[in-house]
């Protein structure tokens, strides 16, 4: 499976998710993009290492980190809709200090990661996509 479809995939799975409980807490706009771009640029990456995928990240308008994939000459940004939804600036647009980076060893970050891979394997269930994913977890 190309990478661009698995990470179509994600984005799904994120999305019927829904938002999380902290944005519920502090009463922020449905956006369900918001905070899992770590998650789900690592699981991306994690599945298509082997084949040449790459992590980026850079700082947004927040001056937070974003953090994104790229195969090839193809930018793969999951999450980027967390910033159209608001209006503002994508940063995997444009490449000006962007950095390659590896995934980080924080175990929070980890098992956000398998949190994420759990939910896959429901979303996968649940859509009956088991053949095409089959080779993937």
């Amino acid at each position: 499976m190309k990478a661009e479809v698995f990470a179509e995939h994600i984005r799904n799975c994120i999305k019927q998710r829904g938002i999380n409980a902290l944005q519920t807490l502090i009463g922020e706009d449905t956006n369900p993009f918001k905070d899992e771009c770590i998650p789900a640029s690592y699981l991306l990456y994690e599945v298509y290492k082997n084949m040449g995928m790459k992590l980026f990240r850079k700082r947004d308008y927040k001056n937070n980190y974003h953090w994104w994939n790229k195969i090839g000459e193809t930018t793969i940004d999951i999450t980027k809709e967390q910033y159209t939804l608001e209006g503002k600036p994508v940063p995997s647009d444009d490449y000006t200090d962007a950095t390659k980076e590896r995934p980080m060893n924080f175990p929070s970050y980890w098992k956000r990661v398998e949190k994420l891979k759990v939910e896959m394997k429901e979303y996968i269930k649940a859509n009956k996509l088991e053949k095409e994913f089959r080779d993937l977890f």
